[in-house]
């Protein structure tokens, strides 16, 4: 019984874990859209700055 309660365990912090990591890449993805957003504005910039 005790193995059960141990492998249910082991299951619900391997959702835990998984759950983690899904939010995680999600942030990463919408972190990787802001910089490249970022990068965009900088190069107008960069742009602008240079015909000036």
């Amino acid at each position: 019984m005790e193995k059960t309660n141990g492998t249910s365990g082991d299951a619900a912090i391997l959702q835990e874990i998984l759950a983690s990591l899904k939010t995680i890449q999600q942030e990463n993805t919408h972190l990787a859209a802001a910089v490249d957003a970022i990068n965009g504005r900088v190069n107008i910039l960069a742009g602008v700055k240079q015909v000036k």
